[in-house]
């Protein structure tokens, strides 16, 4: 065990004492959009009251990251994304939609020709009642994100993207799947 233990003081000073020239950094931005499926359970009026849930919408991305020499990549992710809505009632109908913004801080990494995400963050959620006058409100929940995206090079600086993101606000426990196409722009390079 001590030999083990000198080998390991002896090799590691060498190991950091080997020169690495630094290889290019650069910022990339991810923009796009697609469809948004809600998968728990919504909220809703209460009970006895027809309701009809809408539980796929719209979402969309803005994502800059920076990517060193190296395979861990940090990053800021925003975009909004519909959780869902319902109508209710059957003489006076009303309707609410849940709705969120995203702010994330993010980590990838490419591993096996794939994009791999994850962060944690904030979720802005935006709440609009629409019944006989409209009230909104909002409020932040602590949440995270993970994602995997595979992206087809155009050129050196352009690239389209299909992602599969996982969406959590885990304080309201509200969660969504998204499917979306993102244009890639290297946008930066130093």
């Amino acid at each position: 065990m001590a030999l083990v233990i000198v080998a390991g003081l002896v090799t590691v000073p060498q190991l950091c004492a080997q020169t690495h020239e630094a290889g290019p950094y650069n910022l990339t931005a991810y923009i796009g959009g697609g469809l948004s499926k809600y998968v728990t359970s919504p909220g809703g009026p209460p009970a006895g009251v027809p309701v009809d849930h809408t539980t796929t919408g719209l979402a969309a991305t803005a994502r800059v990251m920076w990517c060193p020499d190296h395979l861990l990549r940090l990053g800021l992710e925003s975009g909004w994304t519909n959780f869902y809505s319902y109508t209710f009632g059957s003489q006076n109908e009303g309707k609410e939609s849940v709705s969120a913004v995203p702010l994330i801080a993010v980590w990838s990494m490419n591993l096996l020709h794939v994009d791999w995400f994850a962060g944690a963050g904030y979720y802005h959620l935006n709440s609009t009642l629409d019944y006989m006058g409209t009230v909104s409100t909002n409020t932040w929940s602590l949440g995270w994100l993970a994602a995997a995206s595979y992206t087809h090079k155009l050129s050196d600086n352009w690239g389209v993207a299909g992602e599969v993101k996982w969406m959590n606000a885990v304080e309201s426990q509200d969660a969504a799947i998204t499917f979306q196409v993102q244009m890639v722009w290297k946008f930066l390079e130093w």
